[in-house]
């Protein structure tokens, strides 16, 4: 009977393990940093000035994430990260004696939070992910250029929110490295829902919401 009891736990242990065994491989804790360049401009731009032409303006990003296992092939992903956002303006159709161009960039501390969802894959793993993303305003600048008389940076953190909000969706890939790291490159958009002027600084009917695409490079390993 001993005997029996002893091969009867062994055996129970086993088919536990094994039963538990690819869930702890799924439900790993992952920890990493992440590097990349941003697009920015503004959502319908001419609203504030007719006849000024407006682009894409590039920036930086950096932070740091936490990826936590909720059920199956869905994942919690939340960051901390420095973004650049901006955009470019060139007034020079409206202003032709003394053309002036601006670049603008405001730098945020941003806290997204993201579902993310694998796609799964042979042995590269591809994700989308979604959700939203609250900014704090560090610092806005605006360098002015071909203007005889206001060419220079200058300080302009009051004409825009403190603070931004955004819904931004994403899809990326997790490439196996060596000791359980993964190179993860991802690209994500960002779609502001909250006007980051600041009336009356700027046209109060004015629809200025930002708008980023982001391209990240990655590392991430387990921790648990």
């Amino acid at each position: 009977m001993r005997i029996n009891s002893q091969h009867h736990k062994f055996l129970l242990i086993t088919v536990l393990l094994f039963t538990l065994f690819p869930f702890t491989i799924q439900a790993q804790i992952l920890i990493g940093g992440e590097v990349g360049g941003t697009l920015t401009n503004l959502t319908t731009p001419n609203n504030l000035a007719q006849g000024v032409t407006w682009s894409y303006r590039f920036g930086f990003s950096a932070g740091v994430l936490l990826d936590l296992p909720i059920s199956g092939d869905i994942r919690i992903q939340p960051e901390i990260q420095y973004i650049q956002k901006g955009f470019n303006v060139d007034a020079s159709k409206v202003f032709p004696v003394g053309d002036w161009k601006v670049a603008v960039t405001n730098s945020y501390i941003e806290i997204p939070i993201y579902v993310k969802y694998s796609l799964g894959g042979n042995y590269v793993r591809w994700f989308l992910l979604g959700g939203p993303t609250i900014g704090y305003l560090l610092s806005s600048n605006s360098e002015v250029t071909d203007n005889p008389t206001i060419n220079g940076n200058r300080d302009t953190k009051n004409m825009y929110k403190s603070y931004d909000l955004t819904i931004s969706v994403g899809v990326g890939l997790e490439y196996p490295l060596s000791s359980g790291y993964f190179l993860v490159p991802t690209l994500r958009y960002y779609n502001g829902v909250i006007k980051v002027d600041e009336p009356p600084a700027i046209d109060a009917s004015s629809q200025s919401y930002s708008r980023t695409i982001q391209m990240t490079i990655g590392i991430v390993f387990p921790v648990l």
